[in-house]
């Protein structure tokens, strides 16, 4: 029966120890083959230790990949967010038409779920990518069509880093 109070890593070890011990002591064999505990039983526990120390091995391999994962989806989206920041500020001062700066999701306070934010990144860069007018104006402030592309694409790698992440979640 496993004890509460001991981690997956002690248990295993445990459980190696008193398999190990089964098999190569022969006063311990003679009394556990008296409780029905046979050699054969017994290579098979330690068959199935040797697979529980393998997944173990393996879940703690996901787990600091899954933390990877999260890291890259942070850094990612955060150089994301910081470089559109950077572009909402030079484009607030660039275009001065309510019409466009409504179509742009120029006003108001940004979002801060994810899914809303990366919704107003997404309206801000489609919308003056698809907008030649609005790419003139914002070539005043240097937000050439090359950089709104760009720094565009910052963010699908921020969504691509998301889903690798939650990939490794699974």
């Amino acid at each position: 029966m496993a004890n509460e109070n001991l981690t997956i890593a002690e248990e295993l070890a445990a459980d190696k120890l008193a398999i190990d011990n089964g098999l190569a002591n022969e006063q311990i064999k003679s009394l556990l083959e008296e409780v029905g505990y046979i050699e054969a039983k017994m290579l098979k526990g330690k068959g199935l230790y040797q697979k529980a120390a393998q997944l173990t091995l393996t879940q703690v391999s996901e787990h600091g990949e899954q933390h990877g994962a999260t890291d890259a989806k942070n850094s990612a989206w955060d150089e994301a967010n910081q470089v559109y920041m950077s572009d909402l500020k030079l484009a607030r001062i660039a275009i001065k038409g309510r019409g466009d700066r409504d179509r742009m999701d120029l006003d108001g306070d940004r979002e801060q779920g994810y899914a809303k934010r990366k919704l107003q990144i997404d309206q801000f860069y489609e919308t003056a990518i698809g907008d030649v007018g609005l790419q003139t104006q914002l070539l005043e402030n240097n937000l050439t069509l090359a950089k709104l592309q760009a720094h565009h694409a910052l963010i699908k790698t921020a969504e691509q880093a998301r889903l690798a992440q939650a990939n490794e979640k699974g």
